[in-house]
């Protein structure tokens, strides 16, 4: 199992490169821990997931500045550096007590059913996990606002981020936990923002 504080280390770096990145792997984890749990795994199993999550973007800290927060569409160069992240990450885990479980799922969460991938690998190539991150990671990307895009409707998303894969979960029990986790950390976000604007009316 890799070390808590490893974890904390990673994250920290990547809120220090991106905020952006950091919120979206922290959403990451919190809806394929949900779906862990939907599909029954152990808490060794779900932990490994939820680790997965963390740090499936950890690579993109060697990416520019420029790359990670351009408005406009990459480059092709751009984009095979982009493509390079899951690799990256994959080594940095590696060697980190027993990582290798976790980088083989963050090496595969950019393959497709069809092939169009980052590799080009067929599904049946693919290991579950990743497919789980996939899921997670297309939903979240999708819903957050990027320097590229605004937000789409939660519905929207939800609705393409369940046809990727067949995990085994009924799709509308896979839309559920991905809309009720949405509307969860909107909820805490807007708590958050009012206890803020009370703390400082307090102040006045």
């Amino acid at each position: 199992m890799i070390q808590v504080d490893i974890v904390d280390v990673f994250l920290e770096i990547l809120k220090f490169k991106s905020t952006m990145l950091y919120c979206h792997s922290i959403e990451v984890a919190e809806i394929v821990k949900d779906i862990g749990a939907a599909i029954g795994y152990q808490e060794q199993k779900r932990i490994e997931l939820e680790t997965a999550g963390l740090l499936h973007d950890i690579g993109k800290i060697f990416l520019r500045d420029s790359i990670i927060n351009k408005p406009d569409k990459l480059l092709p160069g751009e984009m095979e550096q982009v493509k390079m992240h899951p690799i990256i990450a994959a080594k940095m885990l590696e060697n980190i007590n027993n990582g290798i479980t976790i980088s083989d799922i963050i090496l595969y969460h950019h393959e497709n059913a069809d092939g169009t991938g980052y590799y080009g690998l067929e599904e049946k190539e693919i290991p579950f996990e990743s497919k789980i991150i996939r899921i997670a990671d297309t939903f979240s990307a999708m819903s957050m606002d990027r320097p590229y895009k605004f937000a789409y409707p939660v519905e929207v998303c939800a609705e393409q981020a369940v046809e990727l894969f067949d995990i085994g979960i009924e799709k509308k029990i896979l839309k559920e936990i991905l809309i009720e986790n949405k509307e969860k950390r909107l909820n805490n976000q807007y708590r958050k923002k009012h206890i803020e604007i009370i703390k400082r009316k307090c102040k006045d």
